[in-house]
This record gives structure tokens, sequence and C-alpha cells, in this order.
């Protein structure tokens, strides 16, 4: 029976052997999104003050929009690829009502169904996000979406099954007859990706953050 020492011990190791791993990662993120959004408050949205419905709802808004940036990027550093992806889309879900609760009168912006999706069209027809397709601050939003319901709807499993079958959610080396020992790394660069798109849409709804750091 393994007591508190020694279950101690072993993740202590565990821990030392992961250090290298996490510090890289950090390093990736941070090379990938900026010191400015690794630290502090981001987005930095600035919430009305008052205890009225609509400035309580905004001020949620907001800690909702930086508490999901925030855990997607711990969650990069740990390895929990599948979890950032998430994450960074929820992210990008709560920027996206918090614009719109700001910006539209109609009381849509409250319900129950507003999904990202909708969110992003609805964006689009309001002006809060370019109505273009094309448009590289649209095209990140699509492609947070995309990568958000690859995951949640399990479309990776059912197009690419050699994906989930000879890969996992995490980094890791497997063995091939004729390749040797490779690294699948298939949701690894998704998670990035959701990163580096999230941050650029963040960037755009909210331009008061600092640049060039």
């Amino acid at each position: 029976m393994l007591d508190f020492e020694s279950v101690e011990c072993l993740l202590r190791k565990g821990d030392e052997r992961s250090l290298r791993r996490r510090t890289e990662r950090y390093l990736e993120v941070l090379k990938a999104c900026g010191e400015d959004r690794m630290m502090g408050s981001y987005p930095p949205i600035e919430s009305p003050e008052g205890d009225d419905k609509a400035s309580l709802i905004l001020r949620a808004l907001e800690k909702y929009t930086q508490d999901m940036w925030y855990e997607s990027l711990w969650c990069y550093v740990h390895g929990s690829y599948p979890a950032c992806i998430a994450l960074a889309a929820s992210s990008l879900e709560g920027a996206l009502k918090y614009k719109m609760f700001e910006v539209i009168k109609d009381g849509k912006t409250t319900s129950k169904y507003l999904t990202l999706d909708r969110c992003i069209k609805r964006s689009k027809t309001e002006g809060i996000l370019p109505n273009d397709n094309s448009h590289r601050i649209t095209r990140a939003a699509c492609r947070v979406k995309t990568m958000r319901d690859g995951l949640m709807h399990a479309n990776r499993e059912r197009w690419y099954p050699e994906i989930a079958l000879y890969g996992t959610p995490r980094e890791h080396e497997v063995m091939e007859a004729s390749k040797g020992m490779q690294v699948i790394e298939e949701y690894k660069k998704g998670a990035r990706m959701s990163l580096v798109h999230t941050k650029r849409v963040l960037g755009y709804l909210f331009p008061k953050v600092k640049r060039g750091k």
C-alpha cells in the first residue's frame, strides 16, 4: 500500500520529467500570443461600473471572457489541447456576446440558444465583425468555430478515423515500422491556431490592447 510520502515522491518525479515540456509550451504560447496577453487582464475590456442589470451582465461577460482566455493558455501549457480549443472558442463567444449586448438593444442577446455560430453571423450583420467572409478577422473567428465544432461534434473521428485511432489529444510518440518514431501533433497545432485566431479577434473587438510587446 502506497503511503503519502511514496505518492508525493512519484508525483515529484513526474513533475520533474514534464517541466521541460511545460516550459517549451509556455514559450510557444508566449511567442504566439505575446507577453501582454499572458499577464494581467486580457482583454482589458473595462466594463462600466454600476449595480443595474446591464452593467452586471457586461462585467460578468468580461470576467467570463478573460477567465476562459487564461484557462485556454494554461491548458496548452499543460498539454490539454482539446480543452485549449474548447476554451479559446468560449472566450471568443463571451467577447462577441459582450459586444452584442453592448450594441444590440432588441433583447435577443440574452437568448438561451445564442451559439457561437449565431454570434458570428449576427455580429457580421451588426458591424461588430467585418461583414466580409474573406476579411482576416472574420476568417479568424470562423476558423475558431470550425476547430471547436470539429472537436465537440467528433468530426475528426468521423472524417479522419486514423487520427482518432493512431493519435491522442496529447502529443506523444508512436512507432511505425516504415517511419520509425514520430510525434503526433494534430491536436497541438489546432490548439495553437485556436489561440492565435482568438487573440486576433479579441484584439479587433477591444483595440485598446497595447501592441508591439
